[in-house]
């Protein structure tokens, strides 16, 4: 799943397979945004490693940050903790 589409879904609430995701997706511009709202990732402490990015975008981290309207699904969050680690946001590696 590319990082557009995980956005979009985050922002639109909408995880199936069959949501049409390329209606309204989300900009290049949009993105850090999007993950930023979906995920608070950039509410404290700068990563200092992928891991420590990875670890932050699991199911399991999203839920005891946002309850159950959290986005837990794997896809998005693994397409999000890629862009977060390709474009270095809030990281200190």
């Amino acid at each position: 799943m590319s990082v557009y589409e995980a956005a979009t879904r985050a922002r639109d609430g909408e995880y199936g397979s069959d949501f049409a995701w390329h209606r309204n997706p989300v900009g290049v511009g949009e993105v850090r945004g999007v993950i930023r709202d979906a995920t608070g990732f950039d509410g404290g402490d700068q990563f200092e490693s992928e891991a420590q990015v990875r670890e932050h975008f699991t199911p399991e981290t999203m839920r005891d940050m946002g309850g159950e309207d959290a986005v837990t699904d794997p896809q998005i969050l693994e397409a999000f903790a890629t862009a977060v680690i390709e474009h270095r946001w809030h990281c200190t590696f």
